[in-house]
């Protein structure tokens, strides 16, 4: 017998309840930790610091030793396999490389590709880049040679430079025309159509000043954050959701991380911070220098999941956050390494409550994925049962004027 309409819609507000429910995974619970420091099987050494960011799947992008070179790999999702992008460094400083910024949810990865001919450290080409899914190919953004048009004046690339990309494909960076003008600029999805960003910003009076600006982070709105420069000081903005209207911060004045609704993770005067949406309010996660009895212990925080959970490292450990940056748990209390070693820092946490961290004394990268709870397990095997049948009960009491 088929299931009527009335049912299927039971069913389905059934299911909507029981993810209301259970939501993502609460912090605080046990995680496993997924040692990815050889890249399924790809002899690579070690990871290198701060270099590493994690995408809604767990693929996860870093750049990593192999002997005396650096290599660019994306994982899987889970962080399992690995698709090598390219050398980061090779040892000679001559030759080309890649410099990856950030990987989005569909594993499109945005960079850098450096083509070094002559002299140590002499960049002689830089064109920015967008890969597929997966990491595959590599497209030019605003490739050397091709010309834009800026205030009616037709201009020449001579170089660019991704910052980081969103979940459409949204690159921003920063342009280098022949002649030495600098702007920065954002592209449509999957990279296409670069626009030049306008050079100013508009302070908490709703005036204009023209600055130079240094895009760093462009969330799944299409908000971009970053700093300014112009005559009268230094700074950080935000923009609207879409891109528009540069506006002043208050603070953070260091910027670290975006979420989707505009909340940021950043330093304002000595406090690492998270901010309300759009940037608005602060609310103190943690000094960066503070003393527990003889020790002098440093904080850094990198990542910031939807739900404003941050994770990063205080002192010597890893640590996160619970929503809303509130209460702080050493990551080392939830999970235990082999060999004595423990996670050092926290790089990225997901809407998921994966949490890509590395350990101190081997320096290999874990990615932790939470455990759900017994009484989580049970929800999650009769929760949708138990949900449908006392909503759908009474949904059928009302559907039938009961």
């Amino acid at each position: 017998m088929m299931m009527n309409n009335r049912l299927l819609a039971a069913l389905a507000k059934a299911m909507c309840a029981y993810a209301v429910l259970t939501g993502s995974p609460a912090f605080g619970q046990a995680y496993t930790a997924h040692d990815i420091g050889f890249f399924g099987g790809v002899a690579f050494d070690t990871t290198v610091t701060h270099q590493t960011s994690m995408n809604g799947s767990g693929q996860i992008l870093a750049n990593v030793f192999r002997g005396n070179q650096i290599h660019y790999v994306l994982t899987g999702t889970n962080g399992t396999g690995a698709t090598e992008l390219g050398l980061f460094w090779n040892g000679t400083s001559l030759g080309s490389f890649v410099d990856a910024r950030g990987v989005n949810d569909l594993g499109q990865v945005a960079g850098t590709v450096r083509t070094v001919s002559a002299g140590f450290g002499a960049v002689v080409r830089s064109e920015a880049f967008i890969t597929g899914p997966g990491g595959a190919g590599k497209t030019p953004i605003l490739p050397v040679g091709s010309a834009l048009t800026l205030d009616g004046q037709s201009f020449t690339v001579a170089s660019s430079t991704a910052h980081g990309v969103n979940a459409r494909g949204q690159v921003i960076g920063t342009v280098i025309f022949d002649g030495g003008g600098v702007r920065s600029f954002v592209t449509g999805p999957n990279g296409a159509g670069a626009m030049l960003v306008p050079g100013a910003v508009i302070d908490s009076n709703g005036q204009q000043t023209p600055a130079s600006l240094s895009p760093e982070f462009i969330n799944d709105a299409g908000q971009m954050v970053g700093s300014f420069s112009s005559a009268g000081g230094n700074g950080t903005y935000i923009t609207d959701p879409g891109g528009t209207g540069f506006h002043v911060l208050d603070a953070p004045a260091n910027i670290g991380a975006i979420n989707a609704s505009g909340r940021l993770l950043g330093l304002s005067q000595g406090q690492w911070v998270i901010t309300g949406a759009n940037g608005i309010g602060t609310s103190i996660i943690a000094s960066q220098r503070s003393t527990s009895g003889s020790d002098s212990l440093f904080s850094e925080f990198l990542g910031i999941n939807n739900a404003g959970q941050v994770v990063g490292k205080l002192g010597r450990n890893a640590v996160a956050s619970g929503a809303d940056g509130l209460g702080l748990t050493d990551l080392n209390t939830q999970v235990q390494l082999p060999g004595g070693d423990w996670l050092g820092i926290a790089f990225s946490i997901n809407d998921a409550g994966q949490i890509l961290a590395q350990s101190a004394l081997q320096s290999r990268l874990y990615l932790l994925t939470p455990v759900p709870e017994s009484g989580s397990l049970s929800l999650l095997m009769f929760g949708p049962a138990l949900v449908l049948s006392t909503t759908s009960g009474k949904r059928m009491q009302g559907d039938y004027g009961a």
